[in-house]
């Protein structure tokens, strides 16, 4: 089998990747604890990496966010139609129909935005998150919409086949001319829940409590200071992992420190 994006847009591909993606809340549970935790969220994305690297082994994390973010957006722009549809006050019968076939199976998103931030949150949201999560949640939650009268629904029908093709790159298309397979069974499956469980149950340990003490210190030092601690910790770990580490003989002086 030759191993290429378009193995990822195949029907039983993208629903093994939404039904994992679903099972993994800290990715889009907006109210979940878990949803600001960088470790977490890291670890979740790795589990969606093994699954794609599956049928196309150069993948990466920004793939994978790419991926969840494509998906989401053309849910989103179909969902859209539907209210609007809603609110033109069409009959029950003449109300927009979505033409995406996984539109079902993404209805567990609907509400899962993240509300507009203030200028004190976003300076708490750059010190506490990474800009590639920044990132991931412009693409998914900012995504922004057109603004336009609803034009009748044979109108919207089309415009809609069309979203679908493009940001899915013909996936109507090349799902014809590709056969029938089944990629995963359930044996994978249960083993994907399985590895995703025991990463997001995992405990924290004391080195990784030592770790976020020491982030928090460098943040609160001067450029100039931050540098020279960052240097002397590398250096004792250096040390520690060649076994050259000893109490009684010291690393060295600290700069500016008196002799």
């Amino acid at each position: 089998m030759i191993m290429s994006p378009e193995n990822t847009m195949t029907p039983d591909f993208l629903k093994e990747f939404i039904r994992v993606y679903r099972s993994l809340p800290c990715l889009w549970k907006v109210k979940s604890a878990d949803y600001f935790n960088k470790q977490k969220k890291y670890q979740a994305y790795e589990i969606l990496l093994e699954l794609c690297r599956s049928v196309f082994p150069i993948a990466n994390i920004e793939f994978v966010k790419h991926k969840i973010a494509n998906l989401r957006t053309v849910f989103k722009k179909e969902l859209k139609k539907v209210e609007l549809s809603r609110k033109s006050g069409a009959t029950p019968e003449n109300i927009y129909v979505p033409r995406l076939w996984y539109f079902e199976l993404l209805k567990f998103t609907i509400d899962q935005e993240i509300p507009k931030r203030s200028n004190s949150n976003i300076m708490e949201t750059q010190e506490g998150h990474s800009w590639d999560e920044r990132e991931e949640e412009t693409r998914v939650s900012d995504v922004s919409f057109e603004t336009v009268e609803v034009p009748n629904l044979s109108q919207v029908s089309v415009q809609s086949q069309n979203e679908v093709v493009e940001n899915e790159m013909d996936e109507c298309v090349n799902q014809k001319k590709m056969k029938k397979r089944k990629i995963f069974d359930e044996d994978i499956g249960k083993q994907l829940l399985s590895q995703a469980a025991a990463l997001l149950n995992k405990t924290e340990d004391e080195y990784d409590n030592f770790g976020f003490v020491v982030a928090s210190k460098l943040r609160k030092m001067e450029e100039s200071q931050r540098l020279a601690a960052e240097m002397i910790v590398y250096d004792v770990l250096h040390k520690g992992m060649l076994k050259q580490l000893n109490v009684q003989n010291p690393i060295g002086c600290y700069v500016g420190q008196e002799p």
